[in-house]
Parts: structure tokens; sequence; C-alpha cells
């Protein structure tokens, strides 16, 4: 007889095979945003272009009414108009080139402000529309007053020193007015779904925006300024 130790060997635990659970792939989470693909990327930018393209081209209008349309009416619409722009080329003239500055910056931040303050209500969009028009009725005017009065000397007075600054201020207004449309649409969006109105990060985003065009603005008035100082004294309007 063959006689053992003490020792008791322990019965080894079976080898389990993996779950099937654990070998299969994670699962996206819901929350995670689907990745856009380039078809829908390109999409997107063709909409915002086409949208900046018909708010630039309702300044047009807007323009071309203040220009064209408000010169052959015989009541005293025109000749208001031509007061305030006399009034303002005397400024212009006499004042100092920071005064200028204020002046031009000043102008173009109020309808800034309006097209922001626009995107911030859910029915704000006509708000941005006008602004446009109503910008585009002002400098149409004022253009079409030179033309008048001071015929070519007018025309080329307009376009050195009133055209390059309103190119620069005109695309960041319609900028804005984009985005606002694009903030008004949202809000609107949200109310009639029932969810919250707006969210800090998108607030946020919309206000760096504006900022930025805030920036171009002050570029336009420096260019306005800049201009002024070196044409205005090939030019007797006053």
């Amino acid at each position: 007889m063959i006689r053992t130790s003490g020792f008791t060997p322990v019965a080894s635990a079976p080898v389990t095979e993996p779950s099937k659970e654990r070998m299969a792939p994670a699962k996206p989470t819901e929350t995670q945003p689907p990745l856009r693909t380039v078809k829908q990327v390109s999409v997107k930018r063709t909409r915002s272009a086409r949208m900046l393209y018909t708010l630039l081209a309702v300044f047009l209008v807007g323009m071309l009414y203040g220009a064209v349309f408000l010169q052959t009416e015989d009541g005293g619409l025109w000749s208001k108009m031509s007061a305030i722009n006399q009034s303002y080329l005397y400024a212009a003239e006499s004042q100092s080139m920071f005064a200028n500055f204020l002046n031009s910056l000043t102008s173009s931040c109020v309808f800034l402000a309006l097209s922001f303050l626009g995107g911030l209500c859910a029915v704000g969009q006509p708000v941005s529309v006008l602004t446009l028009f109503i910008r585009g009725l002002g400098i149409g005017s004022y253009m079409g007053y030179f033309y008048l009065v001071h015929s070519v000397q007018g025309v080329a007075y307009s376009l050195l020193l009133i055209v390059p600054g309103v190119l620069v201020s005109v695309l960041a207004l319609g900028l804005s007015c984009r985005e606002s449309l694009r903030m008004s649409n949202r809000i609107l969006c949200s109310f009639l779904r029932g969810e919250a109105l707006l969210n800090r990060e998108i607030f946020t985003l919309y206000l760096k925006k504006h900022l930025i065009l805030f920036i171009f603005l002050v570029a336009s008035a420096g260019l306005d300024c800049i201009l002024r100082a070196v044409f205005s004294g090939i030019f007797h309007l006053g």
C-alpha cells in the first residue's frame, strides 16, 4: 500500500468561457452626436451662403429705393433727407478725425445692436430684414444726394470716401443678420417644442460672433477716417 502525505489537492475552478455580452462591441451612447458627412457640411454652407446673399439683396433693394425712388417724390420727404445729408456732410468736413470715427462707428453699431437684439426674440426675424433695408435706404439716399447736387464730383466723392467703408460695414451687418435669423428660428422652435429657450453655450457663441463683427465695424470706421483724410482735400462740396 502506498501511503500519501497529509497534503490534499484543492479542486481547481472550472474555466468559464467569456460571455457573449463581454465579447460584443460597445454600442455608441445615445448622447454622442452623429458625425457629419462631407455632403451635409457642403449643403449647410450652401444654405448659409444663400441666406447671406438674400440679405445683401435686401440691402441693395433699400439702397436702390433710397437713391432713385425717393428722388422722384413730390412731397417733403426728399427735401427733409436732403437737409439731413447736407448737415451730415458739413459735420464730416468740419469735425476732427476722431469725431468722424466715433460718428461712423456709432451709426453702424446702432444697426448691429438692432440685429443682435432681434436674434434674442422668437419673432425677431422681421427686425433683421428691416435693419438691412433701412441701412440701405439711408446709404442710397446719401449717395443719391451727392449725385443730384454735385453730379460727377459727387459720384467720385461717393466712390472714394463712402463705398469702401460701406462694403466692410454692410458685410458685417449682413453676417450679423444671418446669425440673428438663425438664433430667432432656434428660439422659436424651442418655444414651440416646450424646451429651454436658450442654451448658455449657444448664447456665448452668438455673443462672440457679434464681438468679432464689432471689430469689423471698428475697421470700417477707421477706413472711413483714413480715406477722408487722404481724399477730402480734393473735393469742395460744402
